[in-house]
């Protein structure tokens, strides 16, 4: 009987070559999937050059709250932007899909608040404010708070993240007439995740029966990755477009020619063998020093997580070593407690894990530096909306920067301005052909 060797008994070569055998398993049983669902998926994907989408009469219904909403919490461009996908739903009886691309922290869920209004003022477009719904595969309360509060209380309810697509999924499967807006749609969507289970469970793959329902989507993102190039296979059924914002418009691009994005260094410098810290991280927190400013700011600071989040800390802390300091572990605090709101006595470090990423939007009056985690391989899309994502959009804040993957931004910052055509090592659900 032949037993297996203990890993802490074998050398780190062969390890090394068990991981990397188990590793390309996994990568096998990964394609073998992504093609029986991509299969599945295809027998009911057919575009159709003759159905047109189903006209349904919408009965009256009061449009005063979103009217008012309208009025006061949208601006010209976000309405500009809602007006155009409107008016192609409205001319283009073919289409089902739009793709939405907006920069972070432009104005998106604005956008979507003006591109219901104005669905609401053609008769081929209108239909019950019950049958639009707001989603993401975001797993995060912050989005689902902020996002109900931008829209009027009669559409809060419809307005959900993946942890309760379940719930949804009965409803949108039978539901005719509907809106069905998707936040952040870069997320979740590779075969088998859950923006492609939400599309598989409520038949959204389904064109026919998507003209037949009239059921229009429109998938919100700032970084798209390859969904501009995987809708196209949708052909005359999808339309992507894309928001054109003001001087005002503090932009990545922007930020880098202001040099407001600088490179993150390594800030914990642990090393698990030795237990040791190396001395250079104390040397790269000094640098931060220079870019503090004399007033008392917050100062927000990306961890690694686990033990090492308590190791950066304690890094700061020596460094900073007086009382002229606060230093608090986001994770351990209440949420009542609003340190980004308040206008610190001293300068104030805030030492977050994975919070402030995509969507979310924070006050800049007391802002400092802020200074992501640092990595050897960075993710675009991640650097993008994190917390450079943050000092993105409209506001005064002049003197803010963050330390961050500059070449991350660097190549975002070329395929914004190919408006994200191109080759994508990963392909999401989307790309059916």
């Amino acid at each position: 009987m032949v037993s297996t060797i203990p890993k802490h008994l074998l050398s780190t070569r062969v390890v090394s070559a068990q991981n990397d055998k188990e590793h390309k398993k996994r990568i096998l049983k990964r394609k073998l999937q992504n093609k029986i669902h991509k299969n599945k998926v295809s027998k009911v994907f057919k575009v159709n050059d003759s159905l047109v989408r189903k006209h349904f009469d919408t009965p009256k219904q009061n449009l005063d709250k979103l009217n008012k909403y309208f009025q006061n919490k949208t601006f010209d461009n976000q309405r500009k932007f809602g007006m155009n996908i409107a008016q192609e739903f409205k001319s283009n009886k073919h289409i089902i899909s739009a793709v939405a691309i907006a920069p972070t922290q432009s104005g998106k869920t604005g956008s979507m608040l003006a591109m219901v209004h104005s669905f609401m003022q053609f008769e081929e477009t209108k239909l019950p404010l019950s049958n639009v719904f707001v989603c993401t595969a975001h797993s995060d309360k912050d989005w689902v708070a902020q996002t109900r509060a931008r829209f009027p209380e009669e559409m809060r309810a419809n307005i959900f993240h993946r942890n309760n697509f379940k719930k949804y999924y009965n409803t949108i499967a039978n539901v005719e007439n509907a809106l069905i807006i998707i936040d952040e749609v870069q997320i979740g969507n590779m075969m088998s995740q859950s923006i492609y289970k939400l599309f598989v469970k409520t038949g959204l793959f389904n064109i026919a029966k998507n003209l037949k329902r009239n059921i229009k989507l429109v998938s919100f993102t700032a970084t798209p990755k390859s969904v501009v190039d995987d809708f196209a296979s949708w052909g005359h059924h999808s339309k992507v477009f894309y928001m054109d914002v003001p001087n005002t418009y503090i932009s990545h691009a922007k930020l880098l020619n202001d040099k407001r994005i600088l490179p993150a260094k390594d800030l914990c410098g642990y090393n698990a063998e030795t237990e040791a810290i190396d001395e250079k991280v104390f040397e790269n927190i000094r640098d931060i020093q220079q870019y503090m400013g004399d007033e008392p700011k917050v100062h927000i600071i990306r961890t690694p997580r686990g033990k090492l989040h308590d190791i950066v800390i304690d890094n700061f802390k020596k460094v900073f070593n007086d009382s002229g300091y606060n230093f608090f572990s986001e994770p351990t605090l209440s949420p009542k407690i609003k340190i980004l709101d308040t206008k610190p006595d001293v300068h104030t470090f805030l030492f977050i894990k994975d919070k402030l990423r995509c969507a979310k939007t924070i006050c800049k009056d007391h802002l400092g530096i802020m200074y992501e985690r640092y990595v050897t391989k960075f993710s675009v899309e991640t650097v993008v909306q994190g917390l450079a994502g943050r000092l993105t959009g409209y506001h005064e804040n002049t003197n803010s920067v963050v330390f961050t993957s500059v070449p991350a931004i660097a190549i975002y910052n070329k395929q914004f301005n190919e408006k994200f055509k191109g080759e994508f090592k990963q392909k999401s659900c989307f790309a059916i052909v």
